[in-house]
């Protein structure tokens, strides 16, 4: 296995590509049983690495005991493949899909949300790939399961949950200043 410059260990959970039946899961769905907030202008980026080459077109995520208040701005889920650059080896996002707004996501508790992504995306395996979820409201934000923050499984001293702040939508792409922070948990999203 390749890993990015600042990486000592393997990677043990959720960097690899899981399965629950035909779901290709950003978090494993042993570790994801905690609740992972949205907070409004932030989106959270689940980091993954695929074992397979296989199409997805869909995506599907579960919110837990609070659901988004009133009507959101926006609510969305996007795939973005993540490489590393070659000087600091920090990730790089770039978004390859994403669903369209859809402002009654979330909008009731313990339920399941599947979206279409807009377009086929393929994953190829060994690549590095990212879910990316944000919801922009003015009033309660919705819990997602997901992985608590403070697990080291993906990079070491940090867990695989990214957070970019102040935004409106989810960004063609994002170069984060640092290597994922361990305090940010990061949200389940399966794919198919």
């Amino acid at each position: 296995m390749d890993f990015p410059p600042y990486q000592n260990i393997p990677p043990m959970h959720s960097n690899l590509e899981l399965r629950e039946g035909d779901l290709t899961s950003s978090v494993s769905p042993v570790l994801a049983s905690a609740s992972n907030t949205l907070t409004s202008g932030v989106v959270r980026y689940s980091i993954f690495r695929a074992r397979a080459n296989r199409d997805v077109t869909r995506v599907q995520t579960r919110c837990r005991g609070t659901a988004a208040g009133a009507t959101p701005t926006l609510c969305r889920v996007g795939l973005c493949s993540v490489d590393f650059d070659p000087v600091t080896g920090l990730p790089v996002y770039s978004r390859l899909a994403q669903t369209v707004n859809d402002p009654a996501m979330w909008a009731a508790t313990f339920t399941t949300y599947d979206r279409s992504l807009q377009g086929t995306t393929r994953l190829i395996a060994g690549r590095w790939y990212a879910t990316a979820a944000i919801c922009v409201t003015a009033a309660a934000e919705p819990v997602l399961y997901g992985q608590g923050g403070g697990l080291v499984v993906s990079f070491p001293q940090s867990g695989n949950g990214q957070a970019q702040t102040g935004q409106t939508d989810i960004p063609a792409s994002y170069s984060p200043p640092t290597v994922p922070d361990a305090s940010v948990g990061a949200p389940w999203a399966g794919l198919y």
